[in-house]
């Protein structure tokens, strides 16, 4: 009887090891899977991100170059329209987009229309 008694704590202390490391496997492999769900998600915020900084990018760009754009038309209606000499002090107060608008500087005939 002895003998039966030692191999059924002997299963018994087997099938604790086994069990706690199934449970341990599972532990870690939970672990796993969250951390790559986890990463994948950073990889895709900062594709998106990275996205709306290149189109604020963008945007700024085109701005900044319709202005130039608007100031070139201005210095040459200035030219066409003074002659050989324009002033630069009345850029300030004349080239707005209100008086682009009102002298249709836009459909200057050296530039095509779209």
């Amino acid at each position: 009887m002895p003998a039966n008694r030692i191999i059924s704590v002997r299963n018994s202390s087997a099938v604790t090891v086994l069990f706690g490391m199934v449970l341990l496997f599972f532990i870690w492999s939970g672990l796993y899977f969250k951390v790559q769900n986890e990463r994948q998600l950073e990889i895709d915020n900062a594709f998106k991100e990275t996205a709306n900084y290149a189109r604020t990018f963008e945007e700024h760009t085109v701005l900044t170059i319709r202005g130039l754009d608007q100031i070139a038309l201005f210095l040459k209606y200035q030219v066409e329209k003074d002659g050989k000499r324009a002033c630069l002090s009345t850029l300030k107060s004349e080239a707005s987009p209100d008086y682009a608008q009102k002298n249709d500087l836009s459909k200057s005939p050296a530039r095509p229309t779209k």
